[in-house]
């Protein structure tokens, strides 16, 4: 999975740090980001699961579709 990326990579997302993903922006975060993700099978399971209902809810084809229909409606 996508775990790690820099404050650029999730900007105008709603992706949060250790909550859906780590984001490290410098050398030295990134590898301990790596190590963490290697060393905890729990935390991989945290971010996976929340970073899929947050997709689910927020990114996929039906949320984006429901998006659309209500401001169509709206209008």
């Amino acid at each position: 999975g996508r775990f790690l990326t820099t404050t650029v990579g999730v900007e105008g997302l709603v992706f949060r740090h250790n909550d859906s993903c780590l984001i490290e922006d410098s050398p030295e975060g990134w590898k301990s980001a790596l190590l963490r993700l290697m060393d905890d099978e729990q935390l991989r399971i945290h971010l996976t699961t929340n970073a899929s209902v947050l997709y689910q809810n927020k990114y996929s084809v039906t949320a984006l579709a429901k998006i659309r229909e209500s401001l169509i409606t709206q209008s």
